[in-house]
């Protein structure tokens, strides 16, 4: 089973570990029905209302869940990986091109107020992405950029941070990749200054795998929270601090798993989902729960909404016959 999307491919051929960033990580199949997919404006989701915003994207066009109802905020222009800052007034969104990335920040609204990175080149080899943007309690942007480029055709990802009110080319780099692998994506800033994020690594066996790892500073050695049979990813941490989100891959089978969380330390996991895909876990704002994405309960699919109380009573899904993008969480704001 493959973690790599279709589009990923041919790119592949001449990029190693794209799609680590272009995928989400633990994904291994995923049939897609575009025939029978609904813009998410065109749709209602369940009775029961999520409270907050949630912010999605959908074939590169960004949507708005808000008291029910989806609104969408920018049409379809290769937008994905929406973030929210703490205080819910302001987005920062990857907007994906052909052979580059870029970050943008946005307001509430979707009206975009400034481009954070400018990765594009008239030399395609000198073309940087950039992926998974995160707020910082601080206001700092995390995100992850294959910088240091390398010109042996290695797209390993590093994480860095924009200090808030600095300009990207002031970033400064937090984690180094391991080689060939795809590197380190999905960061997690932490209250304390800290990082939590994913870091890829290939087996003795060639066989690739994730772990979370904690960064106590930039370019820092880190230390590994997870161990590498588990295949552990996608971390997010509670806002109220107390828990933290994995998902973790065992051959075709995929587990939201939660555990206790002190800042320094993971305790013992609950599987809160099994399934053959489950990914991308959100907090709710209030860390009542979570949001993740999977397809249908009735088997193969694109990939819907769903919301589970940490409390582990039964999963309910929230969307039917939506195919949102599932690499990256949804956006939870208040």
């Amino acid at each position: 089973m493959s973690r790599l999307g279709p589009l990923v491919a041919a790119f592949l051929m001449i990029c190693f570990g794209f799609g680590v960033y272009t995928a989400l990580g633990h994904d291994r199949s995923l049939v897609r029905a575009a025939s029978t997919r609904k813009l998410p404006t065109a749709t209602k989701p369940a009775a029961f209302i999520l409270p907050g915003s949630l912010y999605v994207t959908q074939q590169g066009a960004l949507y708005r869940l808000r008291a029910g109802s989806f609104t969408q905020l920018q049409p379809a222009g290769g937008w994905t990986q929406p973030a929210v800052s703490r205080d819910g007034s302001r987005l920062v969104l990857v907007k994906r091109q052909f052979n580059v990335s870029d970050l943008f920040l946005m307001d509430a609204n979707g009206a975009v107020q400034s481009q954070v990175t400018h990765n594009g080149s008239t030399i395609t080899e000198v073309n940087r992405w950039a992926f998974y943007p995160r707020f910082a309690p601080s206001g700092s942007i995390f995100f992850s950029q294959d910088q240091p480029k390398v010109y042996d055709y290695r797209v390993d990802l590093a994480i860095w941070e924009i200090p808030s009110g600095r300009p990207a080319t002031q970033a400064r780099r937090w984690t180094s990749p391991n080689f060939y692998t795809g590197g380190d994506v999905s960061p997690v800033p932490l209250p304390s200054g800290g990082l939590v994020y994913s870091k890829y690594d290939v087996s003795d066996a060639g066989q690739s795998f994730s772990q979370v790892w904690l960064a106590a500073g930039p370019d820092v050695a880190g230390t590994a929270l997870t161990v590498p049979a588990d295949d552990c990813g996608q971390p997010a941490v509670s806002p109220d601090g107390g828990h933290i989100a994995l998902v973790c891959v065992s051959g075709a089978t995929s587990r939201l798993m939660v555990a206790p969380w002190d800042g320094a330390t993971v305790g013992p996991a609950q599987a809160l989902v099994t399934g053959p895909v489950v990914g991308a876990p959100a907090w709710a704002p209030d860390s009542s729960g979570l949001v993740y994405f999977a397809p249908p309960a009735t088997g193969a699919g694109n990939f819907q909404l769903w919301w589970i109380p940490l409390t582990g009573a039964t999963a309910k899904q929230v969307t039917t016959g939506l195919d949102l993008d599932s690499t990256t969480p949804a956006a939870w704001g208040p």
